[in-house]
């Protein structure tokens, strides 16, 4: 039944359909709320759909669950940065989430692109700098 429901959502993400996708990724987190790749994907395809917190709650579950995974710290930083506090981007939670990204694969060209990306957005060009430089020697290997 999982499986069936998984199948079913990605089919759904893949022909652009997030709407359906989501409702099969929901039903399939109501089966096993504990499977960190179900809460992993469901996360993606609410954060697809601007479904912020939402995507943040099951992103966060699915590195509580066991899926300590450069892809799902990368995940998370993009669903804080649609999250809005006071009306601003939730940068601080985003260049954290960064931060492991490149801690768990130094080698992920965008981790260090979006981590160069937040310190520009804290006011630290240098910082940027030298991050977007870490992406380029990476990328050009």
């Amino acid at each position: 039944m999982l499986a069936g429901l998984i199948a079913k959502a990605c089919q759904a993400g893949l022909e652009g359909k997030f709407h359906d996708a989501i409702a099969h990724y929901i039903r399939a987190v109501h089966l096993d709320d504990r499977d960190p790749e179900v809460l992993h994907s469901a996360g993606v395809a609410l954060a697809q759909t601007n479904k912020f917190p939402e995507a943040v709650r099951l992103l966060s579950g699915a590195l509580e669950f066991g899926k300590n995974h450069h892809a799902v710290w990368e995940d998370l930083g993009m669903a804080f940065l649609g999250m809005r506090k006071d009306g601003q981007p939730m940068l601080g939670n985003a260049e954290r989430c960064f931060a492991n990204v490149v801690k768990r694969d130094p080698k992920r060209v965008t981790g260090w692109v979006h981590f160069g990306t937040m310190a520009y957005a804290a006011g630290e060009p240098s910082l940027g700098e030298q991050r977007f430089n870490r992406a380029l020697a990476i990328g050009t290997r």
